[in-house]
């Protein structure tokens, strides 16, 4: 079996150094970045300038470290000095032939390693936000806030302050709808002003993952549709657990609950039930009844069974019973926490009161990141958050991408992103967009 592995592994890795697009999934310490270094040194053997392959990493550790496994393999490669090790044998040829190319083409890496473009994202967004500053929105390229935190405070207490500002006019009836939602969002949160402020700085600090919700789409509606896959989601766990020959087995004796129980206890959902619960949240109420019964009030597998479960003392409870203790010993912990998950899933429409929530908390959510703009503005800095969407910016869109995206598509031939599983909503846009 090892030895099947072990083949398996070495043809992923012979795949990887094709001239094709791939996502190499590992744990750590499997050797990813040494396959990222020969998968680097086998594109320097086909392009026709180092600039065309642009590797890109998280951190300036990881981009110095990346830069200095290449030319220590092509160092290793043009002293001839053959390593032992299999893999380290692979990287030696592949640098050897990219010596090769650059010997041909007059690079003359070793002597000029900038040309190796291996950079953080954080960079490669300043670079193409600097590129075009007219399209960026920048103009001037501003410095990147070494306290981001403070530039967030400042935004948050400019939109808060607007409630203050308007006060006489909102007893006098001409009140914006900014600050109506101002004052809506604050009394949700108890007119606790210090909490909506940790939040709202928080949340700018994260704008890049909810900006394009509320500019594009209604925030009402993506948030419904976003609830309802978490709670979707939710249930399909709780369902893996709880497979369909398992749920026949408790069918019966939820019926027989059900029925010795109020028409409003938890568990009447279930008087009816007789096929797999599905697990679309309009399923929901059902999932509850049948968490009611398998778990006790601080969320275990039940143990016991009594009148308070819908279950007398008598023969006729006695098969019920039965059946619904074999279903619990067949559930582990695990099925245990998915369950009670469920009891803990709010409902999946929301009410005409928590719809004018929503749009009160997107509408301050929307207004402090204007705020946070004209902050960046004034100080002449900006978080890396801001350069990543100014950057996105620069490249246009789809339909009409900008000069630096067309001279972009011919420039850049190859995209290496290490740790991908990092990358933000706006980076992977970038990303769409160089490619």
């Amino acid at each position: 079996m090892n030895e099947k592995l072990l083949e398996e592994d070495r043809v992923n890795r012979e795949r990887a150094l094709l001239l094709d697009s791939f996502i190499v999934e590992a744990p750590a310490g499997a050797g990813k970045t040494e396959l990222l270094t020969q998968r680097y040194l086998r594109l320097l053997a086909v392009v026709r300038q180092p600039e065309e392959i642009v590797a890109i990493t998280f951190t300036n550790k990881a981009a110095a470290e990346m830069k200095n496994r290449i030319l220590e393999s092509l160092e290793l490669a043009a002293a001839g000095k053959a390593p032992e090790a299999p893999h380290k044998r692979i990287t030696y040829a592949l640098a050897q032939q990219a010596l090769a190319a650059a010997a041909a083409h007059g690079w003359q890496l070793l002597a000029q390693p900038a040309r190796l473009a291996i950079l953080t994202i954080d960079s490669l967004c300043a670079n193409l936000a600097r590129q075009m500053p007219i399209l960026s929105s920048f103009g001037a390229q501003p410095k990147i806030s070494a306290d981001p935190e403070r530039h967030y405070d400042e935004a948050v207490r400019r939109t808060l302050g607007m409630l203050d500002e308007t006060q006489g006019e909102a007893e006098s009836g001409s009140a914006s709808v900014s600050t109506s939602a101002i004052g809506d969002a604050l009394r949700y949160l108890d007119n606790d002003v210090a909490r909506a402020s940790r939040l709202l700085a928080g949340m700018l600090a994260r704008r890049d993952q909810w900006l394009r919700h509320i500019v594009n789409h209604g925030p009402c509606e993506e948030a419904e549709a976003g609830l309802m896959i978490m709670v979707g989601r939710d249930l399909a766990q709780a369902a893996r657990g709880l497979s369909g020959p398992l749920q026949s087995l408790l069918m019966p004796a939820a019926r027989y609950a059900a029925a010795n129980l109020p028409d409003d206890a938890a568990m009447a959902a279930l008087a009816r039930w007789s096929a797999a619960l599905s697990t679309l949240p309009e399923a929901l109420p059902e999932w509850r009844a049948l968490a009611e019964l398998l778990l006790t009030g601080k969320n275990t597998l039940r143990k016991k069974l009594t009148v308070n479960e819908g279950f007398p003392p008598g023969p006729a409870s006695e098969p019920h019973k039965k059946a619904v203790l074999a279903a619990l010993g067949e559930l582990s912990a695990a099925d245990a926490e998915a369950i009670a998950r469920i009891r803990k899933l709010p409902d999946p429409r929301y009410r005409e009161e928590e719809w004018r929530i929503v749009e009160a908390l997107a509408k301050l959510l929307k207004l402090a990141a204007v705020q946070l703009w004209a902050v960046f503005h004034e100080a002449g800095e900006a978080d890396f958050v801001e350069v990543a969407q100014r950057a996105l910016a620069a490249l246009g869109d789809d339909e009409s991408p900008s000069d630096l995206a067309l001279a972009l598509d011919y420039r850049i031939s190859h995209l290496l992103v290490d740790e991908f599983q990092d990358t933000s909503p706006t980076q992977v846009a970038l990303l769409q967009r160089l490619t």
